[in-house]
């Protein structure tokens, strides 16, 4: 990559003072010390904020809705729409086995399908290197050896409550187990292997390394749990010719998009808090309604999952059920955002050279090497630690030096 460096190189790039850290940075759009746009529009929010500039995809808004820049953060622009494709794929493959009642491949696709998916996407961001992969297997197997514990032991008092109340209204005691302390312990359990992980990380910590492990816990969580309550099924042959139509397509929905989504926004929300580590700079601000502690989110994960039983226990039509789980599952991510989004604002960025130029991964420009693109406002953390090493190795040359080389 050659670059025209500025007049005087890259130290004399033109400063302005910062509105929200109070140095003199790089003229641009963005500051590359805290991230705050330099030259705030109408309904930027809060400076500190920038909600129209969420900081793993600058050029969508905070609470867009997106899948594919929440649940998959560290992914390169150039390949997102791969995964857009991706998760259409995986709603075709639901929608096709349910219409042609394939009930084993559609227990499988509904419990391993975007678990998959999430897997592809910590390959394409190098999780594998840049994330001791002790802590990735201790995560998995956490989740799947809890997923298939909670399963059974849910299995059998749903049971055991079916039998009892056959015909009569649940007591107090049976509605409090399975309104309330069913729900709020698998929220816990599910969590808990990102919390064992988290006690003995030591050295680097950045938020979306924790999302990442937070997040592929609780898809094995629900993976598990969806495989051990469907596996029964498979005996009954491959297709099931008495299931009504629309039960197959709720819960294909539920087990295969809806539930897993859930799952992983407040996996991720949880770990990134965990994983959270803030700038240690004088000038940094922080504020006291900042998302990055792990409370705000572990109470967001209770009431989605108490949300999703009370849908379970209620009287109405399959479409409906789906429409509620939609709405929480649609909730979960756009709650996930902001938290990874103040995670990447007020976290400490690491081996920066605010002096040397860069390549940023967003906009393509070359920019200098600081926490922030002063182009776009993309967090250097945004992006995977390979990524940033690869291009910090290959800087840009300057068009002079380029031609004064042989």
């Amino acid at each position: 990559m050659i670059a025209r460096p500025p007049a005087g190189g890259w130290e004399s790039l033109p400063t302005m003072p910062c509105r929200g850290c109070g140095q003199n940075v790089p003229a641009g759009a963005f500051c590359g010390v805290c991230g705050v746009a330099l030259s705030p529009q109408r309904g930027d929010g809060p400076g500190w904020l920038r909600i129209r500039a969420y900081a793993a995809a600058p050029d969508e808004h905070l609470v867009r809705p997106s899948i594919t820049t929440s649940i998959f953060p560290r992914l390169p622009r150039r390949s997102r729409s791969a995964f857009r494709v991706g998760l259409i794929l995986l709603v075709v493959m639901l929608t096709v086995f349910s219409w042609l009642r394939l009930e084993p491949p559609l227990i499988g696709i509904s419990a391993l399908g975007l678990s998959l998916l999430f897997g592809v996407y910590l390959r394409e961001t190098d999780a594998f290197g840049d994330v001791p992969i002790r802590d990735l297997v201790v995560s998995a197997a956490l989740g799947v050896g809890l997923g298939i514990g909670w399963a059974v032991l849910t299995d059998a008092i749903w049971a055991r409550t079916y039998d009892d109340v056959l015909g009569t209204p649940m007591t107090p005691m049976q509605a409090l187990i399975n309104l309330l302390a069913i729900p709020v312990f698998g929220v816990l359990l599910m969590l808990v292997p990102v919390a064992v992980v988290r006690l003995w990380r030591n050295g680097v910590r950045e938020s979306l390394d924790g999302f990442a492990i937070g997040a592929l816990a609780a898809l094995c969580f629900t993976a598990a749990g969806v495989l051990t309550r469907g596996a029964p099924d498979f005996a009954y042959g491959l297709v099931a010719g008495d299931y009504p139509l629309d039960a197959l397509f709720s819960l294909a929905a539920i087990r295969g998009i809806a539930g897993p989504l859930t799952a992983a926004a407040v996996g991720g929300m949880v770990g990134a808090a965990l994983w959270f580590r803030p700038r240690t700079d004088p000038e940094t601000v922080r504020h006291w309604y900042s998302l990055t502690s792990p409370a705000p989110a572990i109470t967001f994960g209770l009431l989605a999952f108490l949300a999703q039983n009370a849908i379970d226990f209620a009287w109405i039509p399959y479409g409906a059920i789906v429409a509620l789980y939609a709405a929480v599952a649609v909730l979960s991510v756009i709650a996930l955002r902001p938290v990874l989004h103040c995670a990447l604002l007020g976290e400490a960025s690491h081996d920066t050279s605010p002096t040397e130029p860069v390549l940023c991964p967003q906009c393509d420009h070359v920019v200098p090497d600081r926490a922030f693109c002063v182009n776009c406002g993309i967090a250097a953390n945004a992006a995977s630690r390979s990524s940033r090493r690869a291009r910090r190795t290959e800087r840009p040359v300057s068009t002079d030096l380029a031609q004064d080389s042989p």
